[in-house]
């Protein structure tokens, strides 16, 4: 015979539907044996009941809540809020490469500048080698003219 409490416990797990075909079989067959007085039916459909009535408290505590917080917008909200993710990333994509490309740019006139500072440092070198070559020949021909 199946004690209130393993009955109230089988009940509740059918309900919530965790029973194993094992603990069905024990509690059909408990409903089976007590159904010709018909107080195991009536406590098992009053007990059905009482599950049914714990839940309603519950799901509409929930319920408003859940609907308050979901909104759908019109479909012009939707494609609007489309449209403006789409520019967005246009409009970010064109300007990190208008970035890109300034940072190029200024990259090659950087390293034309340090060709360009390179060539006439060169440039400045061979004429101040020149000016010393000259310098020094003209005061050998004016040192040699004023000797002889």
């Amino acid at each position: 015979m199946m004690e209130a409490a393993e009955l109230k416990r089988l009940l509740e797990k059918y309900y919530a539907a965790e029973t194993s075909l094992e603990e069905e079989r024990a509690l059909k067959d408990y409903l089976e044996q007590h159904s010709a007085g018909q107080d195991a039916a009536q406590s098992f459909f009053q007990a059905a009941s009482s599950f049914k009535q714990l839940d309603i408290p519950v799901q509409q505590f929930t319920a408003p809540e859940a609907r308050g917080r979901i909104r759908k917008l019109p479909v012009w909200g939707r494609t609007l809020r489309r449209v403006a993710a789409v520019a967005i990333l246009v409009l970010g994509t064109v300007a990190i490469r208008q970035s890109y490309m300034h940072y190029e740019r200024n990259k090659a006139e950087a390293l034309l500048q340090q060709n360009v500072e390179s060539d006439l440092m060169k440039i400045s070198d061979l004429l101040n080698q020149a000016d010393a070559n000259l310098n020094s020949s003209v005061e050998q021909t004016v040192i040699s003219g004023l000797n002889h």
